[in-house]
C-alpha cells in the first residue's frame, strides 16, 4: 500500500465480520482477503484491501475477533477468525480491558 491512506472504508462488526455499507460480507474468500491483509498504517489506523482496492478498516472494537482460541503444542495460541482465517498469538501479549475481555497481538502484529 502507498504511504497515503485510502479513502474508502469498510467496517468490522462486533462479531468480526466485514460490512460493505450495512451489509455483512458473507463470501468467505472476500472476507479472508480483508482479514489477511489488515495492517497498521503509520498513523495507527487499520488498513486492508477489498477487491484489491485499499480500504480503511473501521472496527467496532478490534479488527480481528477470534471465534475460537486453542493452545498449540508450543507456547503460542491458535486463533480462528471469521471466514476461516487463522493466525497465532503469543499469550504474553494478552491484556484485559475494563469489561474483562482479552486483547492481544497476532503473530503478524
Amino acid at each position: 500500500m502507498s504511504s497515503s491512506l485510502p479513502t474508502n472504508f469498510l467496517a468490522i462488526d462486533e462479531e468480526g465480520y466485514a460490512l460493505n455499507g450495512e451489509i455483512r460480507i458473507t463470501d468467505r474468500n472476500v472476507g479472508r482477503e480483508i482479514l489477511a491483509n489488515i495492517k497498521v498504517a503509520q498513523n495507527g489506523a487499520f488498513v486492508s484491501t477489498f477487491g484489491e482496492a485499499p480500504v480503511i478498516i473501521e472496527a467496532f472494537d478490534e479488527p480481528l475477533i477470534a471465534l475460537r482460541v486453542e493452545r498449540d503444542e508450543g507456547s503460542l495460541f491458535y486463533l480462528l477468525f471469521p471466514y476461516d482465517f487463522d493466525d497465532t498469538c503469543n499469550p504474553e501479549t494478552f491484556w484485559l480491558d475494563e469489561w474483562d475481555r482479552f486483547h492481544g497481538k497476532t503473530s503478524r502484529g
